[in-house]
């Protein structure tokens, strides 16, 4: 040993919920050249550790056989979870949870309610355990000595409320900008989860919610990507991850997210509750009523909470709760299970430092933002447009909206003129041969480099009316089918130059609309978009 550490502490990791509980705060709270920190993971053939080992070797935690760690007294250890083998650690425990307090049912594995099941004789009486608020000490029925508890509030929900001004930067993140509204889902495990009751409701917001005005990011339990395999996960959601999905790995920054959103979609675990928790609209998709404790803060919020009715347009419920929404609506269970906010991480460094019987130091804990969201995300390279006239404009200004055109678009009466846009490097060759519009969107080239693939790209598929591509500068060379190549700028920076100019074009064109040296004025939502003409 380079530094003879006077308290050795082990930190028991069963799977990944347990880890992006513990492995992000410990380095805050234990910074101290007296103190060793050793990981262990439960050896007891857990179906959700998949992911740990890799976790920890990236973070380069000095990791110990379970073997060793139960036949080593340590001077404290740690857990995010009752389950496994604690009974078998010969060292006083600290127990927490890894989610809203202990607001659960105690028959549910691995939902981060300890109710200290095989812990028993002396080591039980040396087991302390964390809790967010008072509340949820009149939960526990065991005998008075047979544990303590020690309330320290909850340490992630303080640094979520931190994050509120890094809010643009998670927005960003997600590919959102200052006009697009963020969209959660949120999904726990077992089969009453939102994943399991409504497996589609990804897709179908991407197929109702048009692409230049919402952004769609979904968060699935840990224990899902562990007991299914990460393939398993990504290809049962590829159909929206082609859509557009912004799917957040389990240690991927997903905290974030919550910061982000305008609205979440969620069901009964924890993370919805800290997204009500936090002010952002909420709706349910699946409830497992069933597993909620009766009487606690989780369980009332599933009653008083809206539903999404799953037979109703997407679009309508969520701009509805969107419009009525209460930042406050559930300030009163907030406050039955965060006790000390701001607190909780230096009430829990107390605690801690108060078992391994070490004077904690001078230096304050700090509260810091989570990590930004890094999530899963395939390019969209297709897109359904849809053209509506402005509604209460006398000059009939056009209203754009685009759709992932691999999703099951409906139009509905309100459009007056469609079209397909497929990027060239799109790989399904019916969609090519279908397109109406085609754009290329490699670095930008030169004029006659964009005139020379138009004109073979037009040949190409005769189906195709227009072809676009980018120019150096922000300029945008349209071709159309049986006119000229003209040179259009947007007058100011969209996501998309090319697709959105050529749809522009296209639709104006199909509608009569376009006058050649004008400026074209189109409607993305709430934005406008004016194309104007380049001479050259």
């Amino acid at each position: 040993m380079t530094i003879r550490a006077e308290r050795v502490v082990l930190v028991v990791l069963r799977n990944i919920a347990t880890v992006t509980w513990l492995l992000e705060i410990l380095s805050e709270l234990l910074p101290d050249r007296r103190i060793q920190v050793v990981f262990t993971l439960e050896d007891d053939g857990s179906a959700f550790a998949d992911g740990v080992l890799e976790a920890l070797r990236e973070t380069g935690g000095r990791v110990i056989p379970w073997d060793q760690a139960i036949d080593t007294e340590f001077d404290l250890a740690i857990a995010a979870s009752h389950n496994g083998g604690l009974e078998r650690l010969r060292s006083p425990l600290l127990l927490t949870s890894h989610g809203i307090g202990f607001g659960k049912t105690k028959t549910v594995p691995d939902d981060g309610v300890p109710p200290l099941p095989r812990i028993s004789g002396a080591h039980r009486r040396r087991t302390t355990v964390a809790l967010s608020h008072p509340e949820q000490e009149g939960q526990w029925a065991a005998p008075d000595g047979e544990f303590a508890t020690a309330v320290v509030g909850d340490p992630w929900m303080d640094r979520l409320e931190a994050s509120r001004r890094r809010r643009r930067d998670y927005r960003a993140a997600l590919g959102a900008e200052d006009h697009h509204r963020v969209v959660v889902l949120s999904s726990t495990w077992r089969t009453r989860s939102l994943l399991a009751e409504g497996p589609d409701l990804a897709a179908r917001l991407l197929a109702e919610l048009p692409a230049d005005e919402y952004r769609v990011a979904a968060i699935i339990h840990p224990n899902v990507w562990s007991g299914h395999g990460s393939w398993q996960v990504r290809t049962w959601l590829r159909e929206a991850g082609e859509g557009g999905l912004r799917l957040l790995p389990p240690r991927g920054g997903w905290r974030g997210a919550l910061i982000a959103a305008d609205c979440l979609i969620g069901d009964h675990g924890s993370v919805t509750f800290y997204a009500a928790a936090l002010g952002v609209p909420v709706l349910l998709g699946a409830w497992g009523q069933e597993e909620m404790l009766p009487g606690t803060p989780l369980a009332e919020f599933g009653v008083r909470a809206p539903r999404l009715h799953p037979d109703e347009g997407l679009r309508g419920q969520l701009e509805a709760v969107g419009r009525t929404w209460d930042p406050g609506r559930y300030r009163d269970l907030a406050e039955r299970c965060f006790a000390e906010p701001g607190r909780a991480m230096g009430r829990l460094r107390e605690v801690i430092y108060e078992l391994i019987d070490l004077e904690a130091p001078a230096r304050p804990t700090r509260v810091t933002p989570v990590a930004t969201p890094r999530p899963f995300l395939e390019a969209v390279t297709a897109h359904l447009v849809l053209a509506r006239l402005e509604a209460g404009r006398r000059d009939g200004r056009i209203l754009l909206e685009r759709f992932p055109a691999h999703l099951r678009v409906l139009p509905d009466e309100e459009v007056v003129h469609s079209h397909l846009v497929v990027d060239d490097q799109e790989t399904d060759e019916r969609l090519r041969q279908s397109a109406d519009v085609i754009v290329r969107r490699p670095e930008d080239g030169r004029g006659d480099e964009a005139r020379a693939w138009a004109a073979a790209t037009l040949s190409s598929y005769p189906g195709s009316q227009i072809a676009a591509a980018a120019v150096a500068g922000d300029l945008v060379a349209v071709a159309a089918r049986g006119a000229g190549l003209r040179l259009l700028r947007p007058e100011t920076p969209i996501e998309d130059p090319v697709g959105l100019v050529a749809s522009a074009v296209r639709a104006h064109t199909a509608l009569g609309r376009v006058v050649d040296g004008q400026a074209l004025e189109t409607r993305l939502g709430e934005a406008t978009l004016r194309v104007l003409p380049v001479e050259g």
